[in-house]
């Protein structure tokens, strides 16, 4: 048996409904870091990154963050990671993309 039928099993319910909790827990910086991305971006006239280079900033930002997994029904209370956080991580993972290009 592994361990999806277990869990399946344990909690008495469908492999579907295990698939719809994974799909329905997000982490949610990263819509946090998507929308600020480009804002951030723009503040560097001398750098043009390509997609590539945006999804390298973009993991390295999120790698630098904790974590906020929420699910479809969360209510945010309290949001521990503030966006000027979020700014800062972006600056550095766009250093360290510049300082080695593909």
């Amino acid at each position: 048996m592994n361990m999806t039928q277990r869990l399946c099993e344990l909690c008495d319910i469908s492999f579907e409904e295990i698939e719809d909790i994974k799909h329905s827990t997000r982490n949610r910086n990263e819509n946090r870091v998507l929308a600020m991305l480009g804002e951030v971006l723009e503040s560097y006239a001398d750098f043009t990154p390509t997609r590539i280079d945006a999804e390298d900033i973009y993991a390295l930002t999120l790698n630098k963050l904790p974590p906020r997994y929420v699910q479809k029904i969360t209510f945010i209370m309290n949001e521990p990671v503030s966006d000027e956080l979020i700014r800062e991580k972006i600056r550095e993972a766009v250093a360290i993309v510049r300082s080695r290009p593909h």
